[in-house]
């Protein structure tokens, strides 16, 4: 995966043959509300073993690898909460990935981005409570957004399960620019709920209606115990600057969510969006500042020449005002000794 570059032409083409047929941007999504399939598409089947060729084969892993047409891949993981109101994020996303990739290669943000979508809901209660593609370069990226599931659930329990998703992103995922060059990747959640404190070997009990999940049905791994859910993000942020981009138009104010996250991954790395319409412009201010070491005002002046609107811009760097790279603006990790690049990540329970 992530071969070949992404194409507006490609994009713009496949939106108008959609809209012209009548087929709804999320296809996948409106043929399982309707009864006429069930499950999650495979292109976002979370246990989806690498395939023959990959040094990682028959293992759950997805990969960013360095090559001569990618010499300097940017690793960009995006998990869209996808329960209740938050659906709109996935929404946006996807209409606006001509304006992502227009900031992220226009404004000189990163080299290379590669960018793997992912979709949570509670595995206390929906029937599709994780989601999960690949790393993708190309236009294969916008079938990978049109598959996700817009379930709407989610349980009420001012909870969702954001942990399995960071769980995924640690575990299961070999970034081979950092295991070379010591670049961190990119990991953002948005949402509106807190994640749990456990990632549990099973879901079993704690579920109240609908099929019984494990951790090995959901993610390919099992488990002698749970696990810490602040031991995983930990690991996560050992290879990637960690967001989490709070939606205010959920059912509860930051003040009710944000602390449990800020205890997580840190105060400065924890946003919130005012208008989930910004998610993109978002992603984008955040790359440029921790990637490309862009100030404010370098920033606004990239996202508006690869055009971007003064609102949404403005309304996204108001956001992130508060965040600041830990290390000068760049993201390269500070490592000691030799760097193990052939550790596939996966078998660390």
């Amino acid at each position: 995966m992530g071969g070949g570059s992404w194409s507006v032409g490609s994009y713009s083409a496949r939106v108008s043959a959609a809209k012209a047929a009548g087929i709804p941007t999320f296809g996948h999504s409106a043929k399982v509300k309707a009864g006429v399939v069930r499950g999650v598409h495979k292109l976002l089947e979370p246990t989806q073993v690498a395939g023959p060729n990959s040094p990682f084969a028959g293992k759950v892993m997805r990969e960013v690898c360095v090559t001569d047409e990618h010499p300097d891949p940017t690793a960009i993981q995006i998990w869209l909460d996808v329960t209740g109101s938050n659906i709109s994020a996935a929404k946006v996303v996807h209409s606006k990935l001509p304006n992502l990739q227009a900031y992220l290669k226009d404004g000189n943000f990163c080299a290379d981005p590669q960018i793997n979508i992912g979709a949570i809901g509670d595995a206390t209660s929906d029937e599709y409570p994780l989601q999960w593609g690949q790393f993708e370069s190309d236009n294969r990226l916008d079938d990978q957004i049109a598959a996700v599931i817009l379930e709407g659930a989610g349980g009420g329990q001012v909870h969702e399960t954001y942990e399995l998703g960071a769980y995924m992103s640690a575990r299961h995922t070999h970034l081979e620019p950092y295991e070379l060059f010591g670049k961190k990747g990119f990991v953002f959640f948005f949402g509106d709920e807190m994640p749990y404190d456990k990632i549990r070997r099973d879901y079993g009990r704690y579920r109240w209606h609908g099929d019984n999940y494990t951790l090995k049905s959901l993610t390919g791994d099992d488990a002698a115990e749970d696990i810490s859910a602040a031991t995983v993000f930990a690991e996560l942020q050992q290879k990637n600057h960690v967001f989490f981009l709070f939606q205010r138009m959920g059912a509860y104010y930051p003040e009710e969510i944000t602390p449990a996250w800020e205890e997580l991954i840190g105060k400065e790395n924890v946003i919130v969006l005012d208008d989930p319409a910004v998610s993109v412009e978002a992603i984008a201010a955040l790359i440029a500042r921790f990637e490309g070491g862009l100030d404010t005002d370098a920033t606004k002046a990239a996202m508006l020449s690869a055009g971007g609107s003064k609102k949404s811009v403005s309304t996204a760097l108001a956001a992130i005002e508060n965040t600041a790279p830990t290390a000068g603006g760049m993201s390269l990790a500070r490592t000691s000794g030799s760097l193990d690049t052939k550790g596939d990540g996966a078998d660390r329970l």
